[in-house]
């Protein structure tokens, strides 16, 4: 190539990456409210941690063990590492390619009978640089797209986080809540027990029937048959606790507390317009979409030509130190020109299955978002009539211990049978069990409204733990 040519080229090169770029408009979901539904103005949401609310130590340190030892999350680690190898290879492709090959020969030769033979002995080494000219833009859009991959996967990491942390509260207040309906099965078992002496001894004495013994036993036995399915249910509970700590299932993991947690604070959701920039799952489906949407760019800039400029060295000699010196190498430049002529169709058709692509991944886009939305709002509905149904859940409750009492009263006295004492014990039982559910289902709701609102406290805690390096900013993405 002529020094004419080369410097000719010199515009295209610095063009590259600046050409024909098609890109698409990022979707976006309308008629979003400027409130959610169950709140007529919504305060600002504190972007925290949300276990420390509930002000349990053992919670904390259950948590810690979760985020330090948790499978889920190395998972998640490692296919983060996975996608920063991904961009680093994407990367290495606007650069050149630089390949030396070396050969070493020492034989004879007999060039004819004639003459004598003689030693040869020489050292060849050749070089070759390549470098593509990205005038459309593919390569850029391919190393853009490799760097959407890993803003994804960043934010896959994060919402790891939410969910781990979020399973592991909930999993924990879980046997928290069986514990308590130990406590109150045990506390019934013992009153029924009494309530059973007390029939034989009025059997006994022939103020009542065998009717009354029969169903005094029977309760007796259905409560102890609810002891043994709660006692199975915190173990399998615990053992679930196990594995998201990345344990063998075990029993006692979650501690002995056996008092569900007073009321929290309510969270303020904030604006449902800021929901999109801290849910990390939507940011990691922006960021796909802007990676399907990058390819696509890419597949329809393949379709045009493609212009490699490539050099080759080359130099022998007898003396190794002389065939290493680059000063010594014969170098040829050359540029040439690749353009699909017939192949059917096919890269226009790849370029089709990129669009499909995008567009796939714009639905889901906004499903993801649509969902975000749609998970805030049920945990701020659940969360408000939860506490009603808890106000009436406590009424109930007192007067189920009240109509007990009084059904007790009258049994002792003789105005009434056995039946009415058995039905109030089954009603004060099953209110209290309902009450405990319902207090530990509220902390969930809690917790659900926690996550769905998502938030920036991950980087605090993938800094606090060494979880992974710095992670990118997204200021750069579409």
């Amino acid at each position: 190539m002529t020094k004419r040519a080369f410097l000719a080229l010199i515009p295209l090169i610095l063009m590259s990456g600046c050409g024909y770029l098609q890109r698409h408009s990022a979707p976006k979901v309308d008629d979003v409210p400027a409130s959610y539904l169950e709140i007529v103005q919504s305060g600002e949401f504190e972007d925290t941690v949300w276990w420390p609310m509930f002000e349990d130590s053992a919670l904390n340190g259950i948590i810690d063990r979760a985020l330090a030892e948790n499978l889920t999350v190395e998972r998640s680690l490692a296919n983060l590492d996975r996608y920063r190898a991904g961009k680093r290879a994407a990367r290495a492709t606007i650069l050149p390619t630089v390949s030396v090959a070396g050969n070493y020969t020492n034989g004879e030769s007999q060039f004819a009978p004639q003459f004598p033979a003689s030693d040869l002995e020489y050292y060849d080494v050749r070089a070759t640089a390549a470098y593509e000219i990205d005038l459309w833009g593919k390569l850029y859009s391919q190393r853009g797209a490799a760097y959407a991959d890993l803003i994804a996967s960043e934010n896959d990491l994060r919402a790891t986080l939410m969910t781990v942390t979020a399973q592991v509260g909930r999993t924990y207040f879980a046997a928290v809540e069986l514990r308590a309906q130990q406590k109150l099965l045990e506390q019934t078992v013992q009153s029924n027990e009494e309530y059973l002496d007390l029939v034989k001894e009025r059997y006994t004495r022939g103020i009542v029937t065998s009717l009354d013994v029969y169903q005094a036993q029977s309760n007796l036995a259905q409560s102890k048959a609810r002891k043994a399915a709660v006692d199975a249910s915190l173990a399998t509970v615990e053992h679930a606790l196990s594995v998201l700590l990345g344990k063998y299932p075990k029993t006692g993991i979650s501690g002995t507390l056996d008092e569900l947690p007073k009321p929290v604070d309510e969270i303020e959701a904030g604006l449902p317009s800021e929901l999109m920039l801290r849910r990390p799952d939507v940011r990691a489906a922006h960021a796909r979409l802007a990676a399907a949407d990058l390819r696509w760019a890419a597949a329809n800039a393949d379709r045009f030509p493609r212009i490699t400029l490539t050099g080759t060295g080359s130099s022998i000699s007898e003396d190794l130190e002389e065939v290493l010196d680059p000063d010594n190498l014969l170098w040829n430049l050359m540029a040439g020109i690749t353009m699909p002529l017939f192949e059917s169709g096919r890269r226009q058709a790849i370029a089709q299955q990129a669009e499909a692509g995008y567009r796939e991944l714009a639905a889901g886009y906004k499903q993801t978002l649509l969902n975000a939305f749609r998970e805030v709002e049920d945990a701020l509905v659940k969360g408000a009539k939860q506490r009603e149904r808890i106000a009436h859940l406590e009424t109930q409750a007192e007067a189920a211990r009240n109509s007990l009492r009084r059904a007790t009263d009258q049994y002792l006295q003789g105005i009434s049978d056995y039946l009415p004492v058995l039905l109030a014990q089954t009603g004060h039982y099953n209110a209290q069990s309902s009450l405990l559910t319902a207090r530990r289902e509220l902390i969930d709701y809690r917790i659900d409204l926690a996550t769905a609102l998502g938030g920036g406290w991950t980087d605090e805690i993938i800094e606090e733990y060494a979880l992974t390096r710095k992670l990118h900013r997204e200021t750069s993405l579409k």
